[in-house]
């Protein structure tokens, strides 16, 4: 007797089809699965991001900023000048508008730290522009100067975004034509955000210094990337460092940029930066010398400013002898150091 009919025929239909499908699974053959694809490319150890490292467009001679990019500069610039002077003060506001037009007018010195280059650029416009009063020419000059960071501000996010698609690997099938495109969009809404703000906007319209401070400060990151895709063009630096000399020469505040410099010319040049922290080492050290015998008392009143005096001082210290280490295992030991090389490196800090 077949009992295996009998069972089919005894047990529910939706009980017998899972048993059977049961046992087809248990005798299925199992397909060996596809190995990932193990990328071809190593980890690299470089930890300068990719839209830093040099382009390869300079290396085949062109220019570095492309058509896009200008056009980014020309439309932020023109579109926010074009809003400064529909709002701009027609005459004298409040605070130090007198007497900062007096000095422009002059060719003066206001009130400290006396703004020497901001006097002379403002006195420009009291000369070159043919109408209305004092105040409004010198109103006039801030907006200027506060249009132009914003063009310098979209030109530098429009030719950095740009590299930034570039070296994303999954965007690599974008059309040229889309990536212009959306550097472009970009660039122009990163100079425009800048430049309508609350606080650019507002400055803009009257007599005041901090345009000029921001324009220069612009002049510094954009000298600043392009020395960074090719490092051996050492006028942008030097151009950079020229920018940031007019920065503290409108505003000491903005001193606490040189850190932020530094640091990018530690990841783009190594050695260099290894030198310039390395300085500023020596710097804090012979001031920690004179803070203990009592030469000076620098924040001796202000202990919050105390501590990130010294956290700044021991991260120089840190990063200027981890830099040396890394610097001189890669020239192969002392063996392979170079005194020359080193002393001839050191005076372009200086």
């Amino acid at each position: 007797m077949d009992f295996s009919h009998v069972w089919m025929l005894s047990c529910p239909s939706s009980r017998c089809g899972a048993f059977l499908m049961g046992q087809n699974k248990k005798e299925r053959v199992q397909r060996p699965r596809r190995p990932k694809p193990v990328s071809s490319q190593r980890a690299s150890s470089d930890p300068m991001p990719g839209w830093l490292k040099p382009d390869g467009a300079l290396a085949a001679g062109e220019s570095f900023f492309r058509p896009i990019d200008w056009l980014a500069f020309g439309i932020t610039t023109l579109v926010t000048l074009i809003g400064y002077c529909l709002t701009i003060s027609p005459d004298l506001t409040l605070e130090d508008c007198g007497e900062l037009a007096v000095g422009s007018m002059y060719a003066g010195v206001p009130h400290p730290p006396g703004y020497p280059v901001w006097t002379l650029y403002t006195w420009l416009f009291t000369k070159l522009v043919p109408i209305s009063n004092i105040a409004f020419r010198v109103a006039l000059s801030s907006a200027f100067a506060a249009a132009l960071s914003s063009g310098l501000l979209a030109l530098l996010t429009c030719r950095a975004s740009a590299r930034l698609v570039h070296s994303m690997e999954w965007l690599g099938g974008v059309e040229e034509r889309l990536t212009n495109r959306i550097t472009l969009v970009g660039g122009c809404v990163a100079g425009l955000m800048l430049g309508f703000s609350g606080f650019m906007w507002s400055q803009a319209v009257i007599v005041e210094v901090y345009t000029l401070s921001v324009f220069s400060l612009m002049g510094v990151l954009c000298c600043l990337y392009r020395w960074t895709q090719d490092t051996t063009r050492m006028r942008y630096l030097y151009w950079t460092f020229f920018w940031f000399g007019i920065c503290l020469c409108n505003h000491q505040t903005l001193i606490v940029a040189a850190m932020g410099i530094e640091t990018v010319i530690l990841f783009a040049h190594p050695r260099l930066g290894r030198n310039f922290f390395t300085v500023n080492a020596l710097v804090y050290l012979l001031v920690l010398v004179a803070m203990v015998v009592g030469a000076t008392e620098l924040f001796s009143q202000n202990a919050p400013m105390q501590v990130l005096f010294h956290m700044l001082g021991v991260s120089f210290i840190a990063i200027t002898g981890l830099m040396w280490v890394v610097t001189i295992t890669q020239d192969g030991g002392w063996g392979g150091f170079n005194p020359v090389r080193e002393i001839r490196d050191s005076l372009k800090v200086i």
